[in-house]
């Protein structure tokens, strides 16, 4: 794999986070804590609502879609998106009628809100989706600009035009909402042209064979995978909601940014091998997977190193000048979770590749472990030590996990995924 690629998806990625950064940033200079946490709260939900849809069609869509194009297989090819299509309309007519009982159980939750809720929910799948099927036709640095370049700089520009041209209410979080389902629309129409333009022509007279007899089985498993694994780490930001405060929820909210920079720098590693793994053959490919693996992940874990040093003596700075002082006691809850990261990057992509090589079924199964330590030990910390001891669960239970799964794949697969290993060949 060319160098040229890792970096310039490395720096997609950076500038990713960095709209993230200055999304929050923003928004914790015009809430009050109590509302940036209520607004965090209701992000998270529809995070949480919309990964069943995302997760049943996206990973699925690379894996099939990459190997139709290797193949050069077009009517397979068109046979995975229809089945992504059905996938979806199914999943989403459940969700809605989840959402309807929702109402029903929950008086306080209007009509209005369902349809915003499940709106965003729509939009927040269908770019995700759209980009996920950019990356499986071989072009995943263009996929990777569509979900996390486009969507946010669309939504964070839009909403601070509205902000200062004083066009919204008293209802901030409301408002922030309606603007993110705007933004997501526009995303996805930018998305669709961006797929029609490099979409494989359709060869005269194909035609599209029936879905395969496992796609149902693989599909659900990529469900259950993507929703145990948003669930570990949305879940924190609900226990702190409903057995701290919604002040507690604000401030792991800047948590989850110290998780998500290096899930964004690892998401490099993941987009650029996602369908390399799918189509890999082992033990074939074993000494190129290594090598390209200790490119992507050496490089991350450099740069993940030098970032600790960095936030080790400026860190409270940072917070304080970027997000505000109130903010100053989520320093060292950030600091667990960057060296905990860190550790978990020696591990490298072993959860993208078990997943890939048609092992979803124990991804989900040690996925579903890890949520119910993190859920366990969040309960036990949380009265004592509010946000940093729901950060101490989520560290546990994803260092569970990345110990159960590197097991297993040296075992099963005998293979090693990890930096160590990629390490010891590349010497």
């Amino acid at each position: 794999m060319k160098n040229e690629k890792i970096v310039i998806s490395l720096v997609i990625q950076g500038f990713g986070f960095l709209f993230a950064v200055a999304t929050v940033s923003f928004f914790t200079k015009i809430f009050t804590i109590r509302e940036f946490g209520f607004f965090s709260y209701f992000i998270s939900l529809i995070t949480i609502i919309s990964i069943p849809i995302i997760s049943s069609v996206a990973d699925f869509s690379v894996k099939e879609i990459s190997i139709s194009i290797y193949s050069k297989d077009y009517p397979l090819l068109y046979s995975v998106i229809n089945f992504c299509i059905y996938t979806v309309g199914i999943i989403s007519a459940a969700v809605l009628l989840l959402l309807f009982f929702m109402v029903i159980l929950n008086d306080s939750l209007g009509f209005n809100d369902v349809v915003l809720i499940y709106l965003s929910v729509l939009v927040v799948s269908f770019v995700s989706i759209v980009a996920s099927i950019i990356r499986g036709l071989g072009f995943p640095v263009l996929g990777q600009v569509g979900n996390i370049i486009i969507y946010p700089c669309i939504f964070l520009l839009v909403f601070c035009m509205g902000y200062y041209g004083e066009i919204y209410g008293a209802d901030l979080g409301y408002s922030a909402i309606i603007v993110r389902l705007i933004a997501g629309v526009v995303s996805a129409v930018i998305l669709v042209f961006i797929l029609r333009s490099i979409w494989p022509v359709r060869p005269e007279n194909m035609i599209i064979p029936p879905r395969r007899k496992g796609w149902v089985k693989s599909s659900f498993d990529f469900l259950v995978v993507g929703s145990l694994g948003a669930l570990g780490r949305q879940i924190n930001i609900l226990l702190l909601a409903w057995f701290s405060t919604f002040d507690s929820v604000a401030e792991y909210r800047i948590v989850l940014l110290g998780i998500t920079v290096f899930e964004q720098m690892s998401l490099v590693g993941t987009i650029l091998l996602q369908s390399r793994f799918a189509q890999s053959v082992l033990p074939e490919d074993s000494d190129f997977l290594k090598k390209t693996i200790l490119k992507i992940y050496g490089l991350i874990f450099v740069i993940s190193i030098i970032g600790l040093v960095f936030y080790f003596f400026i860190g409270k700075s940072i917070i304080s000048l970027v997000f505000g002082e109130q903010y100053i006691s989520t320093y060292f809850p950030v600091g667990v979770v960057m060296v905990s990261q860190i550790v978990n990057l020696l591990f490298g992509p072993v959860g993208i590749f078990m997943t890939m090589k048609g092992r979803a079924s124990l991804v989900s199964k040690y996925l579903g472990l890890s949520l119910v330590l993190n859920i366990s030990i969040s309960l036990l910390l949380i009265e004592h030590y509010g946000v940093l001891g729901s950060a101490l669960g989520y560290v546990f239970g994803v260092f569970l996990f990345n110990i159960l799964l590197s097991h297993t794949c040296k075992r099963d697969l005998q293979f090693d995924p990890s930096l160590v290993s990629a390490l010891k060949k590349g010497l």
